[in-house]
């Protein structure tokens, strides 16, 4: 009797309000060679709950979102040793080593406009060559 495997879908979490960045996000997983889904979250709290319930291969933090206590958040995970990488767009931010100081941090662009590389950031972390 020949056993199926099931396929896990990559999985990619989006703390954003921005739709568009999530479609961008989601269009450009998309021409990869795997299975995608994109979950999205409006804050670090919706955030955290998600990634104590599900598994994410890798997670996209806009620190535009308002009320978003994303060092609370990164601090939280490394504590309860939740290890999924994180790639943060810190648009606006001259500074970023406060923000590349958590081991979860990744990848840190300053630019909305770096869609295509933000892209490339997630499915290089995923391992899918770009």
């Amino acid at each position: 009797m020949r056993e199926k495997r099931i396929k896990e879908a990559t999985t990619v979490l989006a703390v954003t309000e921005d739709q568009a960045l999530v479609a961008t996000i989601r269009k450009g997983l998309i021409s990869g060679s795997r299975d995608f889904t994109t979950a999205t979250v409006r804050n670090a709290l919706e955030a955290y709950q998600a990634l104590q319930v599900r598994r994410f291969h890798c997670m996209l933090l806009d620190l535009a979102v308002p009320q978003f206590h994303w060092d609370d958040l990164l601090l939280t995970m490394e504590l309860d040793g939740i290890e999924t990488p994180a790639i943060v767009l810190a648009e606006g931010w001259q500074d970023t080593t406060m923000i590349r100081r958590f081991s979860n941090v990744v990848d840190c662009f300053q630019r909305r406009m770096e869609l295509q590389r933000i892209v490339e950031s997630i499915l290089r972390h995923l391992g899918v060559h770009v």
